[in-house]
């Protein structure tokens, strides 16, 4: 779920903080998911609940932010700079 919110994040345009929050949410409310899929009984799955709380949380936060910017790159950085190369040429050519 860090991957998919990562590209998410980054196709929304989100920078900074708001980033940050959007990862958390996502995070929350897949580790709710996780939890009332085991019906809130989580021993037989899990070790502790900090095993879903924390090492959610923290284990993907890497792959979260090296897809935002990746995608936030590819969308709103390489986007403007091959537009703005492309009208240089273009009134270059003019």
């Amino acid at each position: 779920m860090s991957i998919i919110g990562g590209v998410i994040a980054g196709i929304l345009g989100f920078t900074g903080l708001r980033g940050f929050i959007f990862y958390f949410l996502v995070m929350a409310i897949t580790s709710v998911g996780i939890a009332a899929k085991a019906g809130f009984y989580v021993h037989p799955y899990f070790d502790s609940w900090n095993q879903i709380l924390l090492d959610g949380f923290l284990g993907g936060l890497l792959s979260f932010v090296l897809f935002w910017m990746y995608s936030y790159f590819c969308i709103y950085i390489f986007y403007d700079y091959q537009r703005s190369l492309l009208y240089s040429i273009f009134f270059w050519v003019l």
